[in-house]
């Protein structure tokens, strides 16, 4: 969430609590206690603001899910019935489009983003306040970008028209992410530009990149779009991209669709074929970083090699070398390798380049403690030397280690070996391993035939060497043993992954 010092110029003082204590309410229930640390108030206001809940769920219109109840019940607050995480998420969903629905700073933020240029007049009517109404909004806009801090300012054009001024990459992130705070499937949220419009040609391009998402990742395809020409149609052109970005785009960006989207509807906005590019490349990189699947792996992995051959262009040698000294410290497969030059190279660009990172002040940074992670820091700190003192760096750090760390966790060896023994039911051992083996990767978890080499032991005795993790299992009829079972090796196979990347080298 964004500080309270911008939320609440889009929230009030109770919307920002019943957030809150939704967001502490998963998996289903919390102490009330927590709750009043957290919040600073009495037990009798979260009583009021948890039957404020529930009068607004039952004004929300849900999908396939009846409204929930919050009741508070030895110390807890708590859904009733508890909500499935699909339900959960809808709920947050439904209510912080409701909330922004009526937050006029919102509405008027959505519609200087689009509009660009306006009389105060038509923002009035537009979203049907008044004068006075919209012109107080203004001030609490012009506020809003201040605290942004990034350029991003309102001007006047003249004695009656306002203009949205400052970097155009910077504006069209800041359109992207206002539109992702309450995205959900359900809502398109642009007045000049109809969904239809952007379906309607991804159809005729035959987009089999785009064919192949998820519904979600659809709708975030179309909102990126719609921004786009939304800006073109205000004649809001991309500035002038280093070379750097530019040379790398070239390589980078192969896709047939998104020239192809351009040329068809631009052609008459954009002029000659150099603001084409420019417009290309932007958007090629910001698409491929916000819908990460409209690549496939195999594709990222090609990209990554073909980078390798440029290792001394001023963008691919930071991450190439980075990569490389990783590899000499840590295992790292060929495929992981070169798939991890791609995603920090297209990562660079959008962080820095095209300045993302102005948006990530607000994102909570991540504590790294374990000793591969610090080799990433203090590998970067060497291989960035021309990022270190710019204000992106930190947050390219921190971007770049979660990045890492992920990928080294394939190739870490923790394989967990697992020897199953019954003494009152024999025949249940076969039962056992047969299922595992259907369930799990042998990289994960193997079967073991001797006593010694198993680290796991699943019996229905305990073992007399109390160096072994163990796990009681009953009978192969009871589903709650079975589904004890999974979460036992799930959290052991996730704690080991964790021990060997964040507490030790490979």
């Amino acid at each position: 969430m964004l500080p309270n010092e911008i939320s609440y110029l889009f929230l009030t003082k109770q919307q920002m609590q019943a957030l809150t204590i939704l967001l502490h309410l998963h998996p289903g229930e919390v102490l009330l206690l927590n709750i009043e640390k957290q919040l600073g108030i009495s037990k009798r206001q979260v009583k009021r603001i948890a039957d404020n809940l529930n009068e607004e769920f039952e004004e929300l219109e849900f999908s396939g899910m009846t409204p929930p109840a919050l009741e508070i019940c030895d110390g807890l607050l708590q859904f009733v019935p508890k909500l499935q995480d699909a339900e959960y998420v809808q709920l947050i969903n439904c209510l912080k489009e409701k909330y922004m629905s009526v937050s006029g700073l919102y509405q008027v933020l959505m519609y200087v983003l689009e509009k660009r240029s306006f009389t105060l007049i038509q923002l009035a009517s537009a979203l049907a306040y008044s004068e006075s109404y919209a012109y107080k909004l203004l001030g609490r806009l012009k506020k809003f970008l201040k605290l942004l801090n990034n350029g991003i300012h309102l001007t006047k054009k003249d004695e009656l028209t306002i203009a949205l001024a400052g970097d155009e990459s910077a504006i069209r992130m800041l359109h992207y992410l206002t539109v992702m705070i309450v995205l959900n499937g359900n809502t398109w949220l642009f007045q000049s530009i109809k969904e239809e419009e952007i379906v309607t040609v991804q159809t005729y391009l035959h987009s089999r990149r785009y064919n192949e998402l998820s519904p979600l990742n659809r709708n975030r395809a179309n909102t990126i779009f719609a921004i786009y020409e939304s800006a073109l149609r205000n004649n809001c052109h991309i500035p002038q991209l280093p070379e750097a970005v530019l040379s790398l785009g070239r390589y980078m960006n192969k896709e047939k669709e998104i020239p192809l989207y351009l040329k068809y509807l631009k052609k008459e906005n954009l002029g000659n074929n150099d603001q084409l590019h420019q417009e290309l490349v932007h958007l090629a990189y910001v698409i491929n970083y916000f819908t990460q699947e409209l690549r496939t792996k195999k594709e990222k992995v090609g990209l990554g090699k073909g980078l390798c051959s440029m290792e001394d262009h001023e963008i691919v040698q930071p991450c190439f070398e980075l990569v490389n000294k990783i590899r000499t410290e840590f295992p790292l497969s060929d495929e992981n390798y070169y798939f991890l030059i791609y995603t920090l190279c297209n990562r660079l660009v959008v962080i820095h380049y095209l300045e993302l990172y102005k948006y990530m002040l607000f994102d909570d940074t991540v504590n790294f403690t374990g000793e591969a992670e610090h080799f990433i820091g203090d590998t970067m700190d060497e291989v960035f030397k021309m990022y270190r003192k710019q204000p992106s760096f930190a947050w390219l750090k921190n971007s770049f280690t979660q990045i890492i760390v992920g990928y080294l966790t394939l190739s870490a060896n923790t394989t967990q070996k697992v020897y199953v023994e019954f003494l009152i039911k024999p025949e249940y051992k076969s039962v056992i391993e047969n299922s595992l083996s259907l369930q799990y990767s042998e990289k994960v978890l193997k079967i073991v035939e001797e006593y010694s080499q198993a680290n796991i032991v699943i019996s229905d005795n305990c073992p007399a060497d109390s160096q072994k993790k163990y796990f009681f299992f009953r009978d192969v009829f009871d589903q709650s043993a079975w589904k004890n079972l999974g979460a036992y090796l799930n959290e052991t196979i996730k704690d080991e992954v964790i021990k060997n990347v964040r507490l030790s080298k490979f």
